[in-house]
């Protein structure tokens, strides 16, 4: 019933939307004769962007393989130019720099991670690298160094993070290769995956984007798309599920980003990617195949010879709710469009559950609301049946965070499991994913959500340790890291007994930035994201 009520309503957004229009909110291109100085006409340098928040302020991140590799700053909002990035120390592989790429938390509008690539044929030989600029004027830090793979890889680079996971990706040109370099912590170290694609080789400028929601599933799944080839659906393992439509997609594009965060029906998922053949971009709404329709394109960019069928696209959600393409198309230039109509509705941006004296409590934390109505909360002990326990009023529509939090003082020892039933002013509802916690078995450690957060200088984090006779006088150690996995500082480091504790961390004599705090006792070990926004 739930998956006939989903493909009904997508289909319904889908002709609502058909032929839609972009409007244009800057364009330097051979179209308007207004290329810019760095841009050449004959040369097909550029070859990938990226969009992040650096400072608050909306930036495109622009490769450029002038004499040296660069790396050129722009005002996401106009295309004005603001600099470049520090390159000193990248090196290595037919291209010193590829491809860039940042996907950081959407909810954290000030998230650092701008990353780029190397290209190399084969990484035993040259090694394949990623690196890191943590500020606009920090120097570039490998984050991934492989000598393994024996294929041509960086052509392409997709970033996809969220509070908990990271996946680097890129696929391998002319081959079957999709290499997914990934993390569960959502820090370093990154563990390196290859998959095998299940059916055939893939072509040229080869793409491949990663999201944890594959049609109407959970778990994840992979995008790819190259020369000559329509938009493909994977499965984790590489097994071949749908192909895009050519109605609704073209064989002859390359770069894809793929978005969906998990209320499949109402978020809206799509992907753009880069047609070499208009010099311009596409955006499709997708749930996967055969859920799919073509919202529209952008202007063509310019008539040039890109004999390399180079470019690359971007998206970002601006002021929370106004989705904006951007598209390099090789030497034909660079442009912006807003996509009037589609808004981001209610963002669940976190999620948790932890034990306290007894008592369940849950708290989440929304990105950006609209229409909502508000939040039941559901409780089950199985995983399968679920009950309505309590209902907590939403704020509207809202472009703000907003916190939230719920006490469910009725358990006893055993597992249970929790999920939100978002529900808008005309009665359409989403679900989210569940939380599960354990009340009285072996691991009922907590670790809060550090308060306040964003936080400047200074925030306070609290922890539980279990009051069981086998964890008494437990070694306790709590530590801060930064976005590489280097450690800050040790706050705590001594045996505790049972209780509830909290801790101060200051962070005046640090940067701006992400930072990881993570509480270890026994075999328990559970890490947090907090931001430090001065």
């Amino acid at each position: 019933m739930k998956r006939i009520k989903l493909i009904l309503c997508v289909l319904t957004f889908f002709q609502i939307n058909l032929n839609a229009q972009f409007v244009r909110i800057w364009e330097k291109s051979d179209a308007l004769n207004n290329l810019p100085s760095w841009f050449s006409s004959t040369e097909t340098r550029e070859r990938g962007i990226a969009f992040s928040n650096f400072d608050g302020i909306p930036k495109l991140y622009v490769i450029s393989n002038l004499a040296q590799p660069t790396v050129i700053i722009l005002d996401a909002m106009t295309g004005d130019s603001l600099g470049t990035l520090n390159t000193e120390g990248v090196e290595g592989g037919l291209l010193f720099l590829s491809d860039i790429s940042s996907r950081a938390d959407p909810w954290i509008y000030s998230s650092p991670g701008v990353y780029a690539c190397n290209l190399t044929n084969d990484a035993t030989t040259t090694h394949f690298k990623i690196y890191v600029w943590e500020t606009d004027t920090s120097s570039a830090q490998i984050v991934v160094e492989d000598s393994i793979s024996t294929f041509r890889i960086g052509d392409h680079l997709n970033l996809w993070k969220n509070w908990q996971n990271s996946h680097y990706v890129t696929v391998s040109s002319n081959n079957n290769k999709i290499v997914d370099y990934h993390s569960d912590t959502g820090i370093p170290p990154l563990t390196r995956k290859e998959i095998t694609l299940s059916d055939t080789n893939t072509g040229s400028n080869v793409s491949v984007d990663y999201n944890w929601v594959y049609p109407f599933i959970y778990g994840g799944g992979y995008i790819v798309n190259s020369d000559g080839f329509l938009p493909k659906f994977y499965d984790t393992l590489g097994v071949f599920q749908s192909v895009s439509d050519s109605s609704v997609a073209s064989a002859s594009s390359n770069s894809i980003k793929y978005h969906a965060n998990g209320t499949i029906c109402c978020d809206l998922p799509f992907y753009v990617s880069y047609q070499y053949d208009e010099n311009n971009a596409a955006l499709v709404l997708s749930t996967g195949p055969p859920w799919e329709s073509l919202w529209g394109e952008t202007p063509s960019l310019g008539n040039n010879l890109n004999l390399e069928n180079y470019g690359d696209v971007e998206y970002a959600w601006i002021e929370w709710n106004k989705l904006y393409i951007f598209v390099l198309s090789g030497n034909n230039g660079i442009g912006a469009y807003y996509a009037p109509g589609l808004a981001l509705p209610v963002e669940l941006s976190s999620f948790t559950a932890t034990i306290i004296k007894g008592e369940v409590i849950l708290k989440w934390q929304t990105a950006t609301e609209t229409n909502n109505f508000g939040f039941e909360v559901e409780k089950s002990s199985n995983n399968l049946n679920f009950e309505n326990i309590g209902f907590i009023p939403g704020f509207g529509t809202t472009t703000e965070p907003k916190s939230y939090s719920f006490i469910d003082p009725n358990v006893v020892s055993g597992n249970y499991y929790y999920r939100l039933k978002q529900i808008d002013y005309d009665g359409t509802f989403e679900y989210s994913e569940i939380v599960q916690v354990n009340y009285g078995g072996l691991l009922t450690f907590s670790l809060d959500q550090n308060y306040p957060n964003p936080f400047n200088p200074s925030t306070k984090i609290k922890y539980e340790i279990p009051g069981q006779a086998r964890y008494d006088n437990t070694l306790v150690t709590l530590k801060v890291y930064d976005i590489l996995g280097n450690e800050i500082t040790t706050l705590v480091n001594e045996e505790k007994p049972a209780g509830e504790y909290d801790v101060e961390f200051n962070g005046t004599n640090l940067p701006s930035g992400l930072y990881f705090y993570q509480l270890k006792a026994g075999e328990y070990s559970e890490t947090k994201k907090m931001l430090l926004l001065k």
